[in-house]
């Protein structure tokens, strides 16, 4: 799950980790309130959007006045990136920099290890690093049974830093990076925004052999394959075309990835993207409302996958939007969805009788809801 700049510094500094001050705004005065209220000669004013790019695209400003921050701010508001509208701005103290490193917890999907990979190129993008001078990224297996303990920290610290001050630091915040690693079902966290990209969390559920990611131009095979069933589309708007091609595939990844927030999630089993968890926002007075809607391939159907898969998609939904509510419609004979919504904290609120027509027929539709503060 992709998630913003400011959303990242949270995660970091909840468990230690050093960063700079700073305020998530949404309006030029806004920002020209936070820079006042910092005290800083100098604060960064960065777009937050889920792509890469943002400072080639003017998306990242150093201000060192209220008119300037101002205006900077109002420009970066009145932008899009990619595609991507930039709807709030990230206030943050400039920093001096003497040196950039990168450090990331990955796993490997062929060993299923955890793989720290660090390198002192951190100024630059990581992938042309790793393409043109692979020598200067340094990898090193985490064993799960021994974890990271302090004297493997300070090893893999000693590898960037050979003084014992710096050495003691960074093993301290590779311990906590690890933790944030673990402990939030991670498989890639990336520390170092200077590589130009938001920090990406994606979970992996522990008791059940499944991903949470964002969708990817290559899953557009896999969705063809595992949507293309006439029993999921029983159960779906007539707005799902059928037979589902890889024309419906690429449009529906390429629109996955150009939501504002998440609210698009793949399913993965065994290498393969097999089901879709996505959330539909209200508009106007409904806007704190979002409509829930899932699938899994007909091969993983009553496995508990898709109640465990919901679960986690709504956690993560719930903390990093301010929607509410989210409820959803279910088609009358369509029992195991009403037990997947159920086994989710769902309640029913009701059943509009006929209110349906789907296969030439009137059917009723039972309605469900979560809210928030219930999830």
């Amino acid at each position: 799950m992709k998630i913003h700049e400011y959303q990242a510094k949270e995660i970091f500094s909840k468990y230690g980790i050093p960063v700079e001050r700073h305020t998530l705004c949404r309006t030029a005065a806004g920002a020209v309130a936070a820079y006042r209220r910092m005290g800083s000669d100098r604060v960064v004013i960065k777009a937050q959007v889920l792509t890469g790019g943002r400072g080639k695209a003017g998306g990242v400003k150093l201000v060192d006045n209220t008119e300037d921050a101002y205006q900077e701010a109002k420009n970066i508001l009145s932008m899009s990136i990619k595609g991507l509208p930039v709807n709030q701005i990230l206030v943050s103290e400039a920093v001096d920099i003497a040196a950039e490193y990168y450090v990331s917890f990955t796993i490997d999907r062929n060993t299923r290890a955890v793989i720290l990979m660090m390198s002192a190129s951190g100024g630059m993008d990581i992938e042309e690093v790793a393409r043109q001078s692979p020598d200067k990224i340094i990898r090193y297996a985490i064993d799960p049974f021994i974890g990271l303990p302090d004297y493997l920290a300070r090893r893999f610290a000693f590898s960037l830093f050979p003084q014992l001050e710096q050495a003691d630091r960074m093993a301290a915040i590779l311990q906590e990076l690890y933790k944030i690693f673990m402990e939030n079902d991670a498989s890639i966290l990336m520390h170092g925004e200077k590589s130009g990209k938001e920090t990406i969390i994606t979970t992996k559920n522990k008791k059940m052999d499944f991903i949470l990611r964002p969708w990817l131009e290559s899953d557009a095979k896999d969705l063809t394959i595992h949507l293309n069933n006439k029993k999921i589309w029983d159960n779906c708007r007539d707005g799902l075309p059928f037979p589902y091609t890889e024309t419906a595939a690429d449009a529906f990844i390429k629109y996955a990835s150009e939501q504002v927030e998440q609210n698009e999630f793949c399913i993965e089993v065994n290498h393969e993207a097999v089901g879709n968890i996505g959330f539909v926002r209200g508009t106007d007075v409904e806007r704190f409302n979002a409509e829930a809607g899932y699938w899994i391939s007909e091969t993983y159907w009553n496995k508990g996958i898709m109640t465990a898969a919901l679960k986690e998609a709504i956690e993560h939904y719930f903390r990093y939007t301010d929607v509410i509510r989210i409820y959803a419609t279910v088609y009358e004979y369509n029992t195991a969805s009403m037990r997947v919504l159920e086994k989710a904290g769902f309640q029913k609120t009701g059943v509009h009788r006929k209110a349906c027509f789907k296969n030439g027929q009137f059917i009723n539709a039972h309605y469900y809801e979560l809210l928030k503060n219930k999830s």
